[in-house]
């Protein structure tokens, strides 16, 4: 059988790690390459998330799986691979969207593989807590701290996802309630290994909350961040205690998450 894969979004820093994975491990696979500018060879297709009308060329190359890097709003390609029975996986949304794209699937006859795998890491989390635990039946509670650098590669999404919901809340579980929170409050003290040590942490809003409560069922969940600046950290939570955020433009909040650096250690 031949092996058609399309990414979306491919690229952009995520999409184009896929593709270079995808080529070392199975060079037999024929990797498309979808964006709005379209590209050089008859691998780079013109797609655009928000036009329908560009998704003919997905028949046309008789694509057998969509991998979206891109961030879908509308959820036009998820509605287009349900409906032309395409596998899907879908690595980049954030909770709202997420939660919005689910209800899509769930109420849709479905004869393709759908895959959601947003979350920290592209949703390590989970099947981590499945491998240790032999399943999650007997979970009742999963804590994430996050360690994030100022000099992560994530890029303009990342930092304009921030910024659009910094100032809204979202939820956490407990007690499988969802609790209304905010980001960067409620410090938590964690000891980090790997030299770091202890750091105040913070509330951060992650696909895995949604992810292990509503699907995994498990009943208490949160999430905690901190950056490898101790003052940023304090600065983010402080500008959040006094409400700032809520009175700063959308522009405003770009300029202070939109910065990218040369990238950092990785590490679990």
């Amino acid at each position: 059988m031949e092996h058609n894969i399309l990414i979306i979004g491919g690229t952009g820093l995520v999409g184009k790690t896929i593709a270079r994975i995808l080529e070392k491990r199975n060079p037999h696979f024929n990797i498309f390459i979808g964006g709005r500018k379209g590209g050089k060879t008859d691998k780079d297709l013109k797609i655009d998330v928000t036009d329908p009308g560009s998704f003919k060329v997905i028949s046309e190359k008789k694509i057998n799986l969509i991998i979206l890097s891109v961030n879908d709003k509308t959820d036009q390609v998820l509605r287009f691979a349900i409906d032309n029975s395409i596998d899907y996986l879908d690595i980049t949304k954030p909770t709202p969207d997420l939660v919005k794209a689910y209800d899509v699937a769930k109420s849709s006859k479905v004869n393709s593989r759908i895959v959601f795998s947003s979350g920290w890491m592209g949703g390590i989390v989970p099947g981590l807590a499945n491998t240790l635990s032999d399943g999650t039946e007997d979970i009742r509670e999963i804590k994430l701290f996050v360690y994030y650098s100022v000099k992560d590669l994530a890029g303009e999404s990342s930092a304009h996802f921030m910024a659009e919901n910094v100032a809204v809340p979202f939820s956490h579980y407990k007690n499988d309630k969802p609790v209304s929170i905010r980001h960067f409050l409620n410090t938590e003290v964690f000891d980090f290994s790997f030299g770091i040590g202890k750091r105040s942490a913070y509330n951060f809003d992650v696909p895995d909350l949604y992810i292990l409560n509503r699907v995994e069922r498990v009943p208490d969940v949160s999430v905690k961040m901190t950056y490898n600046s101790k003052f940023i950290t304090w600065l983010l939570g402080s500008f959040q205690y006094l409400r700032i955020f809520s009175i700063l433009s959308l522009k405003e909040r770009k300029m202070i998450f939109g910065s990218s650096g040369n990238g950092d250690q990785s590490v679990f």
